[in-house]
């Protein structure tokens, strides 16, 4: 059975996501290669992020740096001199988990240079969530560098990425930047009662942009993961939705064979 929703399944966020992205990358990798090779290569790589979101960069508070051999040998001395070891016994006490999760995303770079070209993301409800400071970082060193980003939020949960103007009504979203349109960015968005549009993927300034058929690959994900037959429909999708998509989804289960 194929997938009886025109775009998005909205049971795969709350039951099957980290198999969906998994396979999701890997498809988005075969069918751009089949575009830009042989000029570029595309790679997929991996982000480590921290479970417990941390705001700022931390820096020790004192910093031990070598100095030179006569420095060196006064330093100890004084160090001496001044007084004896502390004689108070300290306490042990434990440091919070911090758990890591990794993220897969691609990279397309050129064949010859090397050079990062462009980085292309599925967000994850970690990136979206407790991780969310941390990919925005990760993404701003991108855009530091050059390097145009696209990414795919695939989820209605979680924070959505920044826009100056208020981001459209929307499930589903798509930005598209372009290292030399920045700060300009152009954002698709789109329901879950919509087909899922195809994107331009933007390569080395001279070179025409790859399409993205999203509505292919997400459908062909879906087959080939058997989701047809490992989703339970008879649960609501997560997150909640609105009465009007509850009773538009019950319609469309409603019609598939027993």
């Amino acid at each position: 059975m194929t997938c009886p929703f025109p775009g998005m399944d909205p049971f795969i966020e709350g039951q099957k996501w980290r198999n969906f992205h998994a396979r999701m990358i890997v498809a988005i990798g075969d069918a751009l290669v089949a575009q830009v090779a042989p000029r570029y290569d595309v790679d997929v790589e991996e982000s480590v992020y921290l479970q417990a979101d941390s705001h700022e960069a931390r820096y020790p508070d004192v910093s031990i740096s070598r100095s030179s051999s006569s420095e060196e040998s006064h330093s100890i001395s004084t160090t001496i001199e001044l007084g004896a070891l502390a004689t108070i016994e300290p306490r042990l006490y434990t440091i919070p988990d911090r758990e890591t999760f990794s993220q897969r995303y691609l990279e397309i770079r050129d064949r010859e240079t090397r050079r990062l070209v462009t980085a292309i993301e599925v967000l994850s409800p970690t990136s979206k969530n407790d991780g969310y400071s941390q990919y925005l970082r990760k993404r701003g060193e991108f855009f530091i560098s050059g390097v145009n980003v696209v990414e795919l939020d695939l989820l209605r949960g979680g924070r959505r990425l920044p826009t100056t103007e208020p981001l459209m009504a929307a499930d589903y979203f798509a930005f598209v930047a372009c290292a030399d349109e920045l700060p300009r960015v152009s954002v698709y968005g789109w329901s879950m009662r919509q087909t899922l549009p195809t994107i331009p993927i933007p390569l080395s300034p001279g070179d025409p942009a790859a399409p993205l058929d999203l509505q292919d690959l997400v459908h062909g994900v879906y087959d080939r993961a058997g989701f047809a037959f490992s989703l339970d429909y008879s649960n609501s999708p997560q997150p909640p939705l609105g009465e009007a998509d509850s009773a538009w989804i019950r319609e469309i289960l409603r019609k598939l064979p027993s």
